[in-house]
């Protein structure tokens, strides 16, 4: 199953009005992909690279980013295993 989904980024911080059109779609592998237009990857030609993946590898949800255009490996992976719901320590207050 492959879905798509397109919208508009706005600046949350300034309420900036420009318009940054985006696009988020899951492969048929269950790999969610993202990009931004003016965004892009080392290997896709301009306006068909998706530089940020999430996707669920050995029992772990990860985001993989590539944060220079240059780079053929992603500049930053990020385990969300310490965001789990279950690892939330309970306040003594």
């Amino acid at each position: 199953m492959s879905a798509c989904f397109s919208g508009v980024l706005q600046d949350s911080h300034t309420g900036d009005k420009t318009e940054v059109p985006f696009k988020v779609e899951l492969s048929d592998r269950g790999t969610l992909w993202f990009k931004a237009s003016g965004y892009g990857d080392c290997g896709s030609a301009d306006g068909f690279g998706f530089p940020v993946k999430v996707e669920w590898y050995e029992g772990q949800l990860w985001v993989l980013v590539w944060g220079n255009i240059n780079s053929e490996d992603p500049t930053h992976k990020i385990s969300l295993s310490g965001a789990r719901e279950s690892e939330r320590k309970e306040n003594d207050e």
